[in-house]
């Protein structure tokens, strides 16, 4: 039998893949429903898994088709907050962290108090309520045939663990978005969303489960107050949607100018004290406390030798087209991130980035050291 190379024209599949979506038995998702959870990379703490959904390409265009449409709906009745910049239009992680970093900018110049509070929710996308995600599918328009469609898709889920080519038991999911999907990420957005419909005092900024707060007054006490008030709320809207918060993992920073005596704060949350951070990493920049960037320089020049390494050990056998893409997806674009904003550190920070930055040219164009 011969094969034709030839790519078949793209209204072939339209008739068979039409009858397959239109189908309103539920028995289309059982297909591919199945999902592998290997485990994580801390082979010392064997509960961290890592799941991975693989849906044939049938579902994912279907996929695609209810997502364009859904999010059409929605952001068309503008049920999305301005403050979720995670997976949408128009909005991006360079775009949140500049709106943060701008206010908390402002406010010191107007010599305020700035606090940042800086939230890690606890496996989020996993942890998602299905029948608390239905209600909210509902309450944002998506009601009949709609919302029974979106029930079939998360029912009747399973998963299974693949340790060492040795798997476990198949067992039903219950909860979670489907991780590797395309509807996944957007069905969490929905989730989330009503969180910043608290009556917060801070400043809420989202990007998926990524959360931050930015709180502005003259002075601490204020400050104090105003945080309980909405971390009591948060608690609130956590125990009702069914997560929960790493509390080891949030913490607070006081922004200012060096050398303010800050007076110790007292927040708490659940019966915990919050810790005070001097740096945050958020969004992948690193924010201190003066704003300086010393910490994300010093991150950046600790993660770029060991990739000159490697693009030192890898120059020898690879062509300039490959040793252009390790240099310009490792390296420049570790350096280019959020440049805008960091670029205004001190002058021996950057000559020091410039020089490794030189040091990995010259590898990747071959030139005498």
């Amino acid at each position: 039998m011969e094969y034709s190379d030839e790519v078949p024209n793209k209204t072939a599949a339209y008739h068979p893949l039409r009858v397959i979506f239109d189908e309103e038995d539920s028995t289309l998702f059982s297909l591919w429903n199945e999902i592998s959870e290997k485990m994580g990379r801390q082979p010392n703490q064997p509960f961290l898994f890592k799941a991975n959904l693989n849906p044939p390409a049938t579902s994912k265009v279907f996929e695609i088709a209810v997502k364009n449409r859904l999010i059409s709906f929605l952001e068309g009745t503008k049920f999305f907050s301005k403050n979720q910049y995670g997976f949408r239009d128009g909005t991006s992680a360079q775009i949140a962290i500049m709106d943060v970093v701008i206010r908390i900018q402002k406010s010191i110049d107007s010599n305020k108090y700035v606090l940042g509070l800086f939230l890690d929710l606890r496996r989020t996308f996993e942890m998602v309520d299905h029948k608390v995600l239905l209600y909210k599918l509902e309450c944002a328009g998506v009601r009949g045939i709609c919302r029974e469609w979106f029930q079939n898709y998360l029912k009747d889920r399973t998963q299974y663990v693949n340790c060492n080519e040795v798997a476990s038991d198949i067992l039903g999911v219950t909860s979670g978005v489907p991780q590797g999907s395309v509807l996944g990420p957007y069905l969490f957005l929905i989730y989330i969303n009503d969180l910043t419909l608290l009556p917060l005092s801070g400043e809420i900024t989202l990007f998926a489960d990524d959360t931050s707060l930015l709180y502005h007054g003259s002075s601490l006490e204020e400050i104090q107050g105003r945080v309980q008030h909405d971390l009591d709320l948060i608690r609130g809207w956590l125990s009702k949607n069914k997560l929960s918060l790493n509390i080891d993992k949030s913490n607070y920073v006081l922004f200012g100018q060096s050398g303010l005596a800050w007076a110790p704060l007292t927040i708490n949350f659940a019966g915990y004290v919050m810790k005070q951070a001097s740096t945050v990493k958020f969004l992948g920049l690193q924010l201190d406390e003066c704003l300086h960037w010393d910490s994300h320089l010093g991150m950046v020049l600790k993660e770029l030798p060991p990739l000159a390494g490697i693009l030192y050990r890898l120059s020898h056998v690879l062509n300039d087209a490959a040793k252009r893409s390790i240099y310009y997806g490792l390296v420049h674009s570790k350096i280019l991130y959020m440049n805008i904003i960091w670029g205004t550190a001190t002058q021996a920070r950057l000559k020091s980035l410039e020089v490794v930055q030189k040091n990995c040219l010259k590898i990747y164009l071959a030139c005498p050291t």
